[in-house]
């Protein structure tokens, strides 16, 4: 009995979360179409990515990629939901970082 009540806890717990839970999984679906998708070049469909995030997730995204040599972090695509935080947040990230520093 009760590990029936805990289940049934647990539905409504999770049923209430149902909508984030299914917009999240569209996220992931459309995100990897994008990674799919072999006619879009890779800087375009890293800026895409950022622009699917930013609505769904957070106000800003930033998506650095490790260089070759394995030391630093480079920002290679940014979105924001205010324009103007997008200016800003390529100031912050305009610069490498150090790939054991973030």
């Amino acid at each position: 009995m009760t590990m029936v009540a805990t289940r049934l806890g647990e539905a409504r717990q999770y049923g209430a979360r149902l909508p984030e839970i299914e917009e999240r999984l569209a996220l992931l679906a459309e995100a990897s179409r994008l990674l799919a998708d072999a006619s879009l070049e890779p800087p375009a469909v890293m800026e895409r990515l950022c622009g699917l995030v930013v609505p769904i997730l957070g106000s800003a995204c930033a998506l650095r990629l490790l260089s070759e040599d394995g030391l630093w972090l480079r920002t290679v695509a940014s979105a924001a939901a205010v324009p103007e935080a997008r200016v800003r947040l390529q100031a912050l990230f305009s610069q490498r970082m150090r790939a054991d520093e973030g």
